[in-house]
């Protein structure tokens, strides 16, 4: 596969995560002031759901070019070459996603720091 599809997906997965946690905590805390089973809730879950997701989706596809090429040349560094560097780069990305992931959503301590 090519380095650079690689990378315009790598960022579109952590993208869609990192929104997805951001989504959930923003409606955690509206949740706490309007009841779950109102029409009012569930509007505010909607706005609130496309008010983080469409930037995140914008953002990716303005900067993607961009960020890819000077990430690509850094990620150089950190392996011997180019897709080896991504791809130790995406790993560490997605296992903070995880952990971040496990404990905002699903109440999981997995390294027992909280």
């Amino acid at each position: 596969m090519d380095l650079r599809v690689m990378t315009k997906y790598g960022l579109l997965i952590i993208s869609v995560l990192v929104a997805s946690i951001i989504n959930f905590l923003i409606i955690g805390f509206v949740k706490d002031y309007y009841p779950e089973q109102s029409m009012l809730s569930v509007l505010i879950d909607m706005l609130v759901t496309v008010f983080v997701f469409v930037p995140v989706f914008g953002f990716v596809g303005l900067y993607v070019k961009k960020f890819s090429k000077s990430y690509l040349e850094k990620s150089k560094d950190l392996g011997k070459n180019k897709k080896k560097g991504f791809l130790i780069g995406f790993l560490i990305a997605f296992v903070l996603i995880f952990f971040v992931f496990a404990y905002v959503k699903h109440d999981m301590d997995i390294l027992g720091l909280f």
